[in-house]
């Protein structure tokens, strides 16, 4: 590149004193009218060769791609990929956090915006991968006074290291044809669904067996304490006091 910017700039020079030679000699006629015709031609030709120049040392540094290096959608380089050892920890993560667990959040209706939030429970017993991004969803779904269970294969794409569960018009016996796009992320979910002619946002947190186990006996854990602060002690008369 060094060489390249140095024979440009030797050219330049060169053909730059050519010109300044040329433009005395044009200025050095007999007559007024010459002489000012003569200057004005060696002014015009030193701008056009001062231009050649800038122009050629622009192109060989790279203008104007280099000038556009800022833009956004101009950088070359290439998204963040995930190995496959990376992948399989991810998809074995979404099967424990999803088999076992129960959605429980609420939802909204576009053909009912001043109704209050309604509830949503999905309840999850097993996901098990198949083929082509797609998953097996042994699941109960409890919506609108309904009561289902139904295996569900569904197609799962991945934004990065998120899940997003990508139902696109599928069946589900006995409610209807649902498109939706649904975002897994930690003990959270959120996304939204279309029925056809009405859809709507959903949203709520992921709760396993476990957590509603112990979350079970901790409450029971703590009724039983508070029985035992309002009992009341035994009278001094009781025969059964030691």
């Amino acid at each position: 590149m060094c060489k390249q910017y140095g024979v440009a700039w030797q050219q330049g020079d060169t053909f730059l004193r050519q010109s300044m030679d040329r433009g005395r000699s044009h200025s050095r006629p007999d007559n007024g009218a010459g002489a000012s015709a003569g200057c004005r031609a060696a002014r015009a030709q030193l701008v056009a060769t001062c231009l050649s120049l800038l122009l050629a040392v622009l192109l060989l540094s790279g203008w104007p791609a280099t000038g556009r290096a800022d833009e956004p959608g101009d950088s070359k380089q290439a998204p963040p990929t995930t190995s496959a050892a990376d992948q399989a920890q991810l998809e074995k993560q979404f099967e424990q956090t999803l088999s076992g667990a129960t959605l429980i959040g609420f939802f909204t209706r576009s053909d009912r915006p001043e109704d209050p939030l309604h509830e949503d429970r999905y309840t999850i017993s097993q996901v098990k991968p198949l083929k082509n991004g797609y998953w097996l969803f042994e699941a109960r779904i409890q919506y609108e006074g309904r009561d289902l269970k139904v295996p569900l294969p569904l197609l799962v794409r991945w934004a990065g290291d998120t899940p997003v569960i990508t139902v696109d018009r599928v069946l589900v016996p006995g409610l209807g044809v649902f498109t939706a796009r649904v975002l897994i992320y930690g003990d959270q979910y959120a996304g939204t669904w279309d029925a056809g002619d009405h859809g709507g946002q959903m949203f709520g947190r992921i709760v396993r067996e476990t957590d509603s186990s112990e979350q079970s006996t901790d409450e029971d854990e703590k009724d039983a304490g508070e029985k035992d602060e309002n009992a009341e002690p035994p009278s001094p008369g009781n025969k059964n006091m030691p």
